[in-house]
């Protein structure tokens, strides 16, 4: 693991994920490896990772903390769709790292015009997901989801309409 950049070791992660094979040894090892050198992460590379073992379901605090950490140095990096997976990957580990969540609301809300409509819905359900009343964001998503109402796809509707019911 030594010799792998850090988009290596996140991309293997997310390969691991892809094909739901939670190979203990080999996750251990690009866990420590990626705690070792977080600080290089770029955002795809931060958010490959955590989308990775969110797909896994791998409650790995350490290295969801430096995640987290290393997140947060660099939020105004992320683009919409880093935006969007953190935010989803966190909420589906229900892993709630509260600074990382007010990181990523005040970056979204900077760059919601650049948002596609599905990364809306999936950003609501994942404010939903953890029913904390984000109000500035919930209100910005509410305005830039009516701007792209007509290119929604059925799933993103029923994603939003979800989290919205659930918010409610």
């Amino acid at each position: 693991m030594n010799e792998f950049s850090a988009q290596n070791l996140s991309i293997t992660a997310w390969s691991l994920s892809t094909l739901r094979y939670p190979h203990l040894p080999l996750r251990n090892a690009i866990a420590a490896e990626a705690i070792a050198r977080i600080s290089v992460f770029q955002p795809q590379a931060l958010e490959n990772t955590s989308w990775a073992i969110a797909v896994l379901k791998l409650r790995d605090q350490p290295l969801c903390d430096s995640i987290s950490a290393a997140a947060i140095r660099t939020i105004g990096d992320f683009s919409s769709w880093e935006l969007t997976n953190t935010a989803w990957s966190e909420s589906t580990l229900l892993w709630c790292h509260c600074p990382l969540r007010a990181a990523i609301s005040s970056a979204s809300r900077s760059k919601l015009s650049e948002f596609a409509p599905m990364e809306l819905s999936i950003l609501a359900w994942s404010v939903a997901t953890h029913a904390m009343m984000d109000q500035p964001l919930l209100d910005a998503i509410s305005s830039a989801s009516l701007a792209s109402m007509t290119e929604a796809t059925s799933q993103g509707l029923a994603n939003s309409a979800w989290a919205w019911s659930v918010l409610r």
